[in-house]
């Protein structure tokens, strides 16, 4: 049995890769393929807390059952569950997709391996890859929905090299699985084998002629400029802290922005676009090479 495991990165169509997965449960059932319901009806944010160490599992919001049961007594009750729902699905693929996997830490990575290594005869991960002057404007729109007070300009001049990295990111994950168990692919248009995301994600897990499926939406609204600015200000003078209720507004608030959004799109200036790509020049030419078998070191082709 072949597992793809989906592990983002953030930002690149995987609320949309994951409701598609969700919408066509059945459908891809049908070809062999099991999405599993145990790690999450969605998202496979189980797979991703039972990964996690103590000391991060712990404090992450929405984690109430594995906080009642304790991340020891969690993973034993999720691992168990997980087994047994493939095992009866008798699938010949099973698919498994959670964004924050690619945040993973080495020690991480170890733990969640151990998980599937004896579920699963091949493992390949799938990974997509964003244009980071791109990336670091949309992740930014959503570190202001969870209360983020900087500017973009502060955000960019963050240690961001555990994001962005990507040879760095995709070396880790080649320590700890096979080299060629890794599938990166572009998140670009222009890029998209079949010429839209969902063709390519099926590409990616060996499903390139199957179907039909029920097509799913782009999601994820953002905020333009405007409205960025207004949350940012927001944050900084009344939604301060960590209090549930306080989050749980603020989501909501910048969701109905969000979709309420009609002025120019934040972005950034030439001058500071090339300067951010020019930090991660030596690394993407090392994944173009080492991946994307293209000799010149050009990894992201479609140009601003």
């Amino acid at each position: 049995m072949d597992c793809y495991l989906h592990i983002g990165t953030g930002k690149t169509g995987t609320t949309t890769i994951q409701r598609f997965l969700a919408h066509n449960r059945q459908a891809l059932r049908t070809h062999g393929v099991l999405v599993p319901l145990v790690p999450g009806k969605t998202r496979h944010s189980g797979l991703y807390l039972y990964a996690l160490g103590d000391d991060r599992a712990v404090t992450r919001t929405g984690a109430e059952r594995l906080k009642r049961a304790g991340p020891d007594r969690f993973r034993c009750d999720f691992a168990t569950s997980l087994a047994a729902e493939i095992a009866a699905a008798d699938a010949g693929k099973v698919v498994l997709s959670d964004e924050g996997l690619s945040g993973l830490k080495p020690a991480e990575i170890v733990r969640l391996k151990a998980l599937l290594e004896p579920l699963f005869s091949n493992i390949h991960v799938v990974i997509y890859l964003r244009r980071q002057d791109e990336h670091v404007v949309s992740r930014y729109l959503q570190t202001l929905a969870r209360g983020n007070t900087a500017t973009l300009e502060q955000h960019m001049a963050m240690d961001l090299s555990n994001t962005y990295d990507y040879h760095a990111k995709l070396r880790q994950w080649a320590n700890h699985f096979q080299p060629a168990s890794l599938r990166p692919r572009l998140f670009d248009g222009n890029e998209f084998r079949g010429g839209s995301l969902m063709a390519d994600f099926l590409a990616a897990i060996d499903l390139a002629d199957a179907g039909p499926f029920t097509d799913t939406p782009a999601q994820n609204a953002s905020l333009d400029a405007r409205r960025a600015r207004f949350v940012r200000f927001i944050n900084a003078a009344v939604l301060r802290g960590a209090n549930r209720r306080v989050s749980a507004v603020r989501r909501k608030l910048v969701r109905y922005l969000a979709q309420s959004s009609t002025g120019a799109r934040l972005a950034l200036c030439d001058e500071a676009a090339d300067d951010f790509m020019a930090r991660w020049a030596a690394s993407n030419a090392a994944v173009a090479r080492d991946y994307f078998d293209r000799p010149d070191g050009v990894l992201f082709r479609t140009s601003r």
